[in-house]
């Protein structure tokens, strides 16, 4: 049996990759309790984690707008296999950046002090 010329031109689309963009990944940094010393641990993890990142080309977008209503923090929580505390959410990617940004020259932000132009 012939395959009908429709399905033969029928393909999987390109990966996102050669689009340019990359939808990145969400991820959610967790901790095990949820004390002033978990959240210390929280941060020096993230620190780890975006200098570690930065090194790979990795960049971050921070979420935390989500964590800090209460209601949907716990629901999360809940969903969580191993009963541990949401931190914060991230959504990690590739960042393709073909020019530099802009930058002024200091001399045209910094103004001695007392000046009053």
């Amino acid at each position: 049996m012939k395959a009908s010329p429709k399905a033969e031109r029928l393909t999987e689309p390109d990966p996102p990759a050669t689009h340019g963009r990359l939808a990145g990944v969400v991820t959610l940094l967790t901790t095990a309790g949820d004390e002033r010393s978990d959240w210390v641990n929280a941060g020096q993890a993230l620190q780890r984690l975006l200098l570690s990142g930065t090194s790979f080309g990795v960049t971050a977008a921070i979420h935390s707008q989500p964590l800090e209503i209460g209601w949907l923090r716990q629901a999360l929580r809940a969903q969580l296999p191993d009963g541990s505390y949401p931190q914060l959410m991230l959504r990690l990617g590739a960042a393709i950046q073909t020019n530099e940004s802009p930058r002024r020259a200091p001399e045209d932000v910094i103004r001695p002090e007392g000046w009053h132009g």
